[in-house]
């Protein structure tokens, strides 16, 4: 059987989504000031990711990016709008 059609026939992903809600509510309750890490590069991946974790979960990341001097202006536009958007729901 092939990859995708495995993820999307075999695995109960609502069930799956509930487990990790269930620890994302365990790792809330520790009231510690971040709760959890989050790599961000400012592309779709992560800036979905770090919605996902602000947004949909309620979660306080640590945002960690590594600036090696070659992010286009764009990019860290887009960066900034990004941590602006999210900064009033934390």
């Amino acid at each position: 059987m092939w990859e995708l059609e495995y993820k999307l026939k075999e695995i109960n992903w609502n069930e799956r989504e509930k487990l990790l809600i269930k620890m994302l509510e365990e790792v809330k309750q520790k009231k510690a000031s971040y709760d959890c890490i989050v790599p961000f590069s400012g592309g779709k991946d992560s800036t979905y990711t770090l919605w996902a974790i602000v947004r949909k979960y309620g979660l306080k990341p640590l945002v960690v990016s590594f600036d090696h001097w070659f992010y286009r202006p764009k990019t860290l536009e887009n960066r900034a709008k990004t941590f602006r958007e999210l900064e009033w729901m934390l």
